[in-house]
C-alpha cells in the first residue's frame, strides 16, 4: 500500500470504530484532476447500502477536512461484491456452503477448484469437488471468488 491509500484506510478505521463493518480494501486511481478513491466495506451478515452511505459521508468530511487528496476525487464506499476475489479470512467464514472457484499456485502454474466453501481454519480452506474435501492452505491461494447460483 501506499502512504496514501493507508492515511485513507486510517481514516476509514476512525469512522467504523465501534461498529461491526469492517474494511475489505482501499484503493486510490486516477490523476489528479480525476482521482478515484474506493473503499470496500462489509460486515459478516453483509452491508447495507444505508451503512456504505453513512460511511461514505463521514469519510468524505475526513478526507476534506484534513486535505489529503489535492484537487478534486470521487469517492465511492460499497459492498465487495460477488465478482471481487475474498482476501480476509472472516470473509471466507461468511461464505461457507457458497459454490466458489479457488485458484491455486502448483509447480506447473495454477489450478482451478470450482466447488463448495466447506470450511475455514485459520491455516486452510476445505472445498468440496464433486463429493470429496479438499483442504487447501492459505499460502497456496492465488484468488478465491464467489460464484454466483441461481435456483
Amino acid at each position: 500500500m501506499s502512504a496514501l491509500t493507508d492515511h485513507i484506510r486510517a481514516l476509514v478505521d476512525r469512522v467504523i470504530t465501534g461498529s461491526d463493518v469492517y474494511v475489505v480494501e482501499v484503493s486510490v486511481r486516477g490523476e489528479r484532476s480525476s482521482t478515484v478513491v474506493e473503499v470496500f466495506i462489509d460486515t459478516d451478515v453483509g452491508i447495507s447500502l444505508e451503512q456504505c452511505s453513512a460511511v461514505s459521508r463521514e469519510l468524505s468530511v475526513l478526507l476534506d477536512e484534513e486535505n489529503v487528496i489535492k484537487g478534486r476525487y470521487r469517492l465511492d464506499v460499497s459492498s465487495p461484491g460477488l465478482g471481487r476475489p475474498l482476501t480476509l479470512l472472516r470473509q471466507y467464514r461468511k461464505n461457507i456452503g457458497r459454490a466458489c472457484s479457488v485458484t491455486v499456485r502448483s509447480a506447473s502454474g495454477s489450478v482451478r477448484h470450482d466447488g463448495t466453501l466447506a470450511g475455514v481454519t485459520d491455516g486452510s480452506v476445505s472445498v468440496t469437488v464433486r463429493g470429496k474435501d479438499i483442504d487447501i492452505p492459505f499460502a497456496d491461494i492465488v484468488q478465491t471468488v464467489i460464484v454466483p447460483t441461481f435456483k
